[in-house]
């Protein structure tokens, strides 16, 4: 039968490159990103994007029908400085927002209302993405918890 399969390809296959900064004289005046242009990952030498679909079907162990791809930073987070008072990671802004809503939420205690923490993707390239802010993702959801519990949409956020 079809299944779902979630797959992590545990190595560096593709990467979204920039150049040098002596190689882009724009870089210090405010250079303007072309996400469509200046983000695109590369997977390798000509042909090499044609080898994708063998190397997904084997990671899968069989034949896949259809695909979405999410790309990831795999560099570990580190903790430097002379006395380790630095930590660097990927995206440490959202991922401390997120902690410390999180925190507040899990703290906030009982309520009659029906509590709703929203931790949104793609912030980078403008939310842009069936997960992200900018999508119907919160409207659908909420939505269907009213459907679910037979609750007036209106009413409900008015009082949100």
């Amino acid at each position: 039968g079809v299944e779902t399969k979630l797959l992590d390809i545990d190595r560096d296959l593709l990467l979204i490159p920039n150049v040098a900064i002596h190689m882009n004289r724009q870089a210090n005046e405010g250079y303007k990103w072309n996400p469509a242009v200046d983000t695109l990952p590369l997977i390798g030498s000509a042909g090499a994007a044609g080898k994708l679909p063998a190397l997904l079907e084997k990671e899968a162990g069989g034949k896949i029908l259809g695909h979405d791809l999410y790309l990831y930073i795999r560099q570990k987070a580190s903790v430097w400085g002379v006395d380790e008072e630095y930590i660097s990671s990927a995206a440490l802004d959202d991922l401390e927002c997120a902690w410390g809503c999180t925190q507040g939420f899990l703290k906030s205690g009982d309520s009659a209302s029906i509590p709703v923490l929203c931790v949104f993707d793609s912030e980078e390239v403008g939310s842009v993405s069936p997960q992200g802010a900018g999508s119907s993702l919160l409207e659908d959801t909420l939505g269907r918890i009213c459907d679910g519990l037979k609750l007036n949409r209106g009413r409900m956020l008015a009082q949100s």
